[in-house]
């Protein structure tokens, strides 16, 4: 557990709403889900419960949400007394971890990833290059965050291709109207018009 899960955790039970929550951390809502998803992971407990496109806090969310808020609160505190003994205003954080993944192999796949999302201009690629850096940043699990981010966009696609499908009906109207109507019109009616016009001349 990270103070980033919890502030992460924080935002979203005051919201409930994962995609204002993220916005609001300037986060993915990728990165936002797979942080909610590795704190119910790691202790085996529901947080949210899903209704519709809506969440709610179970009942264990809401005895965590205040135990959270005391944790983030005396990390602040702490953070203030460091800075008031030091004489400062502010402070910087060196955050450590593996020379082998942070240095060596992950930056230059990620930086490999932004310079193709920007190539290509896909929006997608640009949001699944910016999840994994986000990832990356908070230490949450890159596994979960790529079946967070598959989801979402499963479900993206499948939202867009129902929009193209109702939209199919308007569509077709004006091209039925013009073309093939009057081709009816003319197989139906020409035969008896043919008819009354040698009938009557």
């Amino acid at each position: 557990m990270t103070l980033e899960q919890l502030r992460i955790f924080i935002a979203v039970a005051e919201r409930q709403h994962v995609t204002q929550a993220a916005s609001q951390l300037n986060l993915t809502q990728s990165a936002t889900s797979a942080a909610i998803a590795a704190l119910e992971t790691r202790y085996g407990i529901k947080l949210f419960d899903r209704i519709g496109r809506g969440i709610v806090l179970t009942q264990a969310g809401r005895e965590f949400l205040g135990e959270a808020r005391g944790v983030v609160a005396r990390a602040k505190a702490a953070a203030q007394v460091l800075n008031d003994l030091a004489g400062l205003k502010r402070g910087l954080l060196n955050v450590a971890a593996s020379q082998t993944v942070a240095n060596y192999w992950l930056p230059p796949r990620i930086e490999a990833f932004r310079n193709l999302a920007q190539r290509t201009g896909v929006d997608d690629l640009r949001t699944l290059v910016t999840m994994l850096t986000q990832t990356d940043r908070f230490g949450t699990s890159i596994g979960q965050a790529l079946r967070t981010h598959a989801e979402t966009s499963r479900t993206k696609r499948r939202q867009r291709a129902e929009e193209r499908a109702a939209k199919v009906g308007v569509k077709l109207v004006f091209p039925l109207a013009l073309c093939l109507f009057p081709a009816l019109y003319v197989v139906c009616f020409g035969p008896v018009m043919v008819r009354i016009y040698r009938t009557f001349v």
